[in-house]
């Protein structure tokens, strides 16, 4: 659920507000990907579709609810033909035991944002902190400890935020409680002419839980969400900088821990002979058209963010209108293994 426009690299009104260095710097030393979409945007299907290389017709996977089949051919069954050691880490939202992988390391479902249990081949374990620092600190534990040095390695990292319902680790709480936030000029938007957009269930002002999504009875500077007199355009407004300040609070800790892997290359020189890409599962209304989640199909809904560094192949602060989707993710890693992907993988690769 991460928005293009929630990333500073992709000049959006937040820009400004410097929100992801760490992101922006892969945009800088790399590329930022302008026209890259999801064929279906949520959470499962579009991860059924980056490790498959398949629309969701031809993986199996049209929602979160009906099972996936682990047995189809991913391209993490494949990479190890080229030498390369595999782990992933965090969110798959994808129900039984991950397949081919060398490690994993995997989110029940959703999963918490505190003190999150992950599931592996040997079990659940449970760990305690914030759930993108924990996924990170699993992460960088394969890396120091479990991975072959003198091997090629891809590494997913997989973060639970900026989910819904947008619960920051204390200390970006703290650092946000106070920002503002510019609003979308879609914000109260009528719908004129547009009735099934007008049907929509998932408005600021009407259809955000107070308590449950902007946590008005856990932290004492949101109460004020209680007051029975705060109704209208008033509330809409004070109903989205509250949303704001708990979604970027989630950016921001998923922005730093972006920042402790790339730190991670660079101590053990690794930073100029690694590829670094970022890309979300799909794109979110940040307040557009009045609304939060992504279940309507404007371009805020199905565009992701994606950036890429490839030293001495990519240049440095490029930018990229080509069409890509998430169907050509899982070609581009075999690619650039040298492994040739099967024929029913629908992507293509990008390098």
């Amino acid at each position: 659920d991460m928005a293009v426009n929630a990333i500073g690299a992709y000049e959006s009104r937040f820009a400004k507000m410097n929100p992801t260095p760490n992101l922006d710097r892969i945009a800088k030393e790399g590329a930022r990907f302008e026209r890259c979409y999801v064929s279906n945007s949520v959470c499962a299907p579009s991860r059924a579709t980056l490790l498959t290389g398949k629309h969701s017709h031809k993986n199996g996977k049209y929602g979160n609810i009906e099972p996936f089949n682990h047995d189809q051919m991913q391209f993490q069954k494949l990479i190890g033909q080229g030498g390369y050691q595999s782990a992933l880490f965090g969110k798959t939202h994808l129900a039984g035991d991950i397949q081919g992988f060398d490690h994993w390391e995997t989110l029940p479902g959703h999963g918490k944002y505190e003190n999150p249990d992950l599931l592996t081949a040997n079990g659940k374990t449970k760990n305690e902190g914030h759930s993108s620092d924990v996924i990170t600190d699993r992460a960088l534990n394969w890396y120091n400890t479990m991975r072959d040095p003198g091997k090629p390695f891809i590494l997913m990292v997989h973060f639970k935020a900026p989910h819904r319902n947008w619960l920051p680790a204390p200390r970006f709480v703290e650092a946000f409680k106070d920002k503002i936030f510019p609003e979308p000029e879609t914000l109260f938007d009528d719908y004129e002419t547009r009735e099934r957009a007008a049907a929509h269930a998932m408005g600021v002002g009407r259809h955000m839980n107070s308590m449950k999504d902007l946590k008005a009875e856990r932290w004492e500077h949101r109460t004020y969400l209680l007051d029975e007199n705060l109704t209208g355009e008033e509330l809409v407004r004070a109903k989205y900088q509250a949303y704001m300040r708990d979604y970027f609070a989630c950016v921001a800790g998923v922005d730093e821990n972006v920042g402790r892997l790339l730190v991670q290359l660079e101590a053990d020189g690794l930073y100029d002979n690694t590829i670094v890409m970022f890309a979300s599962d799909q794109g979110f209304y940040l307040g557009e058209h009045g609304w939060f989640d992504k279940r309507w199909m404007y371009e805020e809904s199905f565009r992701t963010p994606f950036l890429a560094k490839w030293n001495g192949v990519i240049e440095p602060g490029s930018v990229n209108n080509d069409l890509t989707q998430n169907i050509d993710f899982a070609p581009t890693f075999l690619d650039i293994a040298d492994v040739t992907a099967p024929d029913d993988m629908q992507g293509e690769s990008l390098v």
